[in-house]
């Protein structure tokens, strides 16, 4: 992902957006972006209030975040107020607009206490073309100070940790690069006890050197960050969700396909785990061919 000077910002205004807003004016404040506000009108079937007694509402609020953004420097190009389903909007005015990244808020709080990114960042998350930045409420809030890359050494795991490493060295933060060695031991049943735990053992150096191999290739990349690197094992998200806790992270970056499973080439399987328990903000950035 190059240097976001394009930004379109998905609203609902419900509290998860509020801190979406801090967000873009970090953003702008960094890489002089211009931010696009829209917020989407979902039509319900027997709602008393017309469309256009919404539509003037959401235009008022949206004045107001204008003002905002330019109390802190920050140019927004335009208001939009859309009517239809709010993620084919969001995708398609992304795309009229040319935007190089997607700010929405991700703030469905589950019943066991844990925020999810909710149907329509999701489904964005899949669609959309280009970067998007699911934020969190509550929680730590998205500084860039704190940034968590996983990786699995594919194509679309460089692409996130190139992203990763640009933001980290744009806001002087600290960047953690993780692999987790998908843990195999569920296989133990199909396999004699000895044979099964010398492979495990090689699958796991192999995996080691795959992910040295990795940061080596991308050793460029790293100049001029701070950074540390680190090997978990277990199941990626459970992993990947331990980390963010002991790092403190802010933002986990990934690469939003993964390396297994045609039928998730959109989205990987750990992506839409992280997404259904976030731990913090996420940007999910996908390789240029997808």
């Amino acid at each position: 992902m190059n240097a976001p000077k394009n930004v379109l910002l998905a609203t609902d205004f419900a509290q998860a957006s509020e801190e979406s807003l801090n967000v873009a004016a970090r953003l702008a404040a960094q890489f002089g972006s211009e931010i696009t506000l829209l917020n989407v009108l979902e039509p319900m079937p027997q709602w008393p209030v017309a469309i256009h007694e919404l539509r003037e509402t959401a235009s008022g609020v949206l004045t107001l975040w204008t003002d905002r953004l330019a109390k802190q420097g920050v140019k927004v190009a335009a208001s939009l107020v859309e009517v239809g389903a709010p993620a084919d909007m969001i995708v398609q005015t992304a795309d009229q607009i040319g935007a190089d990244l997607i700010l929405c808020g991700a703030g469905l709080l589950s019943p066991f206490d844990r925020y999810s990114a909710g149907p329509i960042a999701m489904s964005v998350i899949e669609h959309a073309k280009q970067p998007v930045l699911a934020v969190r409420p509550h929680g730590r809030p998205a500084t860039f100070q704190k940034i968590l890359c996983p990786v699995d050494h594919s194509a679309a795991a460089a692409e996130g940790f190139k992203t990763a490493a640009g933001l980290a060295r744009a806001f002087s933060g600290e960047l953690t690069i993780l692999t987790v060695v998908p843990d195999v031991s569920t296989l133990v049943a199909a396999a004699e006890a000895r044979q099964f735990e010398d492979a495990k053992l090689i699958y796991e150096t192999r995996w080691r050197e795959e992910f040295q191999a990795f940061l080596d290739k991308h050793e460029s990349t790293l100049a001029g960050t701070r950074h540390t690197s680190e090997v978990r094992v277990g199941k990626p998200h459970q992993q990947i969700d331990a980390a963010a806790e002991a790092h403190g992270s802010d933002l986990i970056v990934v690469g939003a396909t993964g390396r297994t499973g045609l039928a998730r080439m959109l989205l990987g399987s750990t992506t839409r785990r992280l997404l259904g328990g976030l731990p913090c903000s996420l940007l999910a950035v996908k390789p240029p061919a997808v």
